[in-house]
């Protein structure tokens, strides 16, 4: 088959669909892609499983709803074509732990996936780091594939209840509870970590924001007028991209 047939299938549930397509090829725009590695998933509505882009492509070689497929909690792929991701874990045990995450993006960024191998602690230098309000937590298990429920499990528990998780030596892995939520949290975290390995390089001294600061600013850049517009932006740069390359 060639996809989940849109016939029969909600113009909600679509219209997500595409823009899960979109939000591939947007944090691949971004910096996110390495080869094909990286995905970001959306929980399906009916409690299925999830959406995840399928195996073998990159991101932003993500191009419609047939580069997409169903996965189930247990990792049986339940609609699409293709293989699926191997770290399918990673989506199928944070959805399982987090009822508020709805979609979840995993990717190896330049700069944080060199963070992840750093024990600093992620501040805020400027608006990026904001949001997280020095709550990045770390998976330090092991660097390796995250592809069995056990490790899936394990990296869910080092999450917990924080945006964003660290992958040491791996990458990093962020959630949202909307697709267009979870693009701009992988967006300003890489900002964020690419920020403060640059500053810290310079050999100038400097400060982040006071935690208050943090957490009185951070939750402002992430309202919901603030997610639909900063996705706009990407949609509408997104386009310009393609259109320029023919």
């Amino acid at each position: 088959m060639d996809g989940p047939d849109t016939a029969q299938t909600s113009k909600v549930l679509t219209d997500r669909l595409h823009e899960l397509v979109l939000a591939q090829r947007i944090l691949g725009m971004e910096g996110h892609d390495e080869l094909t590695l990286g995905h970001v998933s959306w929980r399906d509505p009916d409690g299925r499983g999830f959406w995840l882009k399928r195996h073998g492509i990159a991101m932003a070689e993500v191009m419609g709803i047939h580069d997409l497929v169903l996965i189930g909690f247990d990792g049986e792929k339940l609609e699409g074509d293709g293989n699926r991701h191997s770290e399918w874990p990673i989506h199928s045990e944070i959805y399982l732990a987090r009822d508020d995450v709805n979609a979840i993006g995993h990717t190896h960024a330049i700069y944080a996936t060199m963070f992840s191998a750093t024990s600093d602690t992620l501040r805020a230098i400027a608006h990026a780091g904001a949001y997280f309000s020095e709550n990045v937590p770390r998976y330090t298990t092991t660097a390796h594939l995250v592809r069995s429920k056990k490790m899936g499990q394990g990296l869910a528990a080092a999450l917990g209840d924080a945006p964003a998780v660290f992958m040491r030596n791996h990458g990093i892995t962020f959630c949202g509870r909307s697709v267009p939520h979870a693009v701009i949290m992988g967006y300003f975290l890489e900002r964020a970590c690419f920020q403060q390995i640059t500053l810290g390089a310079s050999g100038l001294d400097w400060q982040g924001s006071t935690a208050d600061e943090g957490t009185s600013k951070g939750p402002n850049l992430m309202t919901d007028a603030a997610v639909d517009m900063f996705w706009k932006h990407f949609c509408v740069k997104l386009a310009k991209l393609e259109s320029a390359q023919g």
